[in-house]
């Protein structure tokens, strides 16, 4: 009898071991892609902060109502990122094999104008140039006859959960100068499983990867 209950307490903790040596909240099945995204809150990362991510491939152009289930098919690109092929309410019946089917939800958040003024007589100013998104500095450093003037507006995008990441702090300054230096040049490694759920791995900034 003590010999049976030691082979079931041996086999109960090699389950446990097992079960304990397999990633928690990833599902390892699935392909692993790039995205184009733009760091929407680098002064944020600078006070210790993660890192909050505006992908392109999120963005859409009909407005539709918060919370509704949308499917994007994506294809690769020649910079090896992946780019928005169709994006749809309801769930494709066939893939191509050089597909990627990611799914989100919709959703919609306020999004900063930045408007450059330019004054071109006294007390006269005038409209020189627009940019759309946050950025810490959307101008680069005024003259004495420019000033910015803000607003927003509303925008709807697709959520897919992954929008969000923390940064490890041994590595916090090198990513954000690398950020700083090439904000265009930011892309995150997100692994699709075969019902498009979608779990971000790490990012790459120019060349320099970063995993989690």
């Amino acid at each position: 009898m003590v010999r049976r209950y030691f082979w079931f307490a041996a086999a109960l903790i090699a389950q446990i071991g097992i079960l304990a040596a397999l990633p928690l909240g990833r599902d390892e099945s699935g392909k692993r892609i790039w995205l184009s995204a733009k760091v929407t809150n680098l002064r944020d990362v600078m006070r210790g902060s993660g890192i909050r991510l505006d992908y392109d491939v999120a963005r859409l152009n009909v407005s539709q109502r918060r919370g509704e289930t949308v499917y994007v098919t994506l294809s690769m690109q020649s910079d090896s990122t992946w780019t928005v092929e169709e994006t749809s309410r309801k769930k494709p019946q066939e893939l191509a094999a050089e597909n990627v089917l990611i799914r989100g939800k919709t959703a919609h958040r306020r999004v900063p104008i930045h408007v450059l003024l330019r004054e071109k007589s006294a007390g006269e100013w005038v409209a020189d140039s627009v940019a759309i998104g946050h950025a810490e500095k959307p101008f680069g450093r005024l003259g004495k006859d420019e000033t910015v003037a803000w607003a927003s507006a509303g925008k709807a995008y697709v959520d897919f959960g992954i929008g969000y990441c923390d940064v490890p702090e041994r590595q916090r300054e090198r990513i954000i100068e690398d950020i700083r230096k090439h904000p265009e040049d930011f892309a995150a490694l997100v692994q699709v499983d075969p019902e498009g759920r979608a779990s971000l791995l790490g990012f790459r900034v120019q060349e320099r990867e970063f995993r989690f």
